[in-house]
């Protein structure tokens, strides 16, 4: 998971991109499933607030959550 964290965030990088929103998504998921809910908790946070019309949202807002 940690190799994918870093692949999400050089996607972070990329001026624009409508695919944002969904690397952050993958990004807490890869947090929330090494265990660290603190970073799971704010991706999806970061998903529901800077990217509101991402199609994740509501998977994002269910899985913040449950942590």
């Amino acid at each position: 998971y940690q190799d994918a964290i870093s692949a999400f965030e050089a996607v972070m990088t990329f001026a624009s991109s409508e695919k944002k929103g969904d690397a952050q998504f993958m990004m807490a998921q890869s947090y929330e499933r090494l265990g660290n809910k603190a970073k799971a908790k704010a991706g999806y946070e970061k998903v529901v607030k800077d990217y509101p019309m991402s199609k994740v949202v509501k998977k994002a807002k269910e899985r913040w959550a449950r942590l």
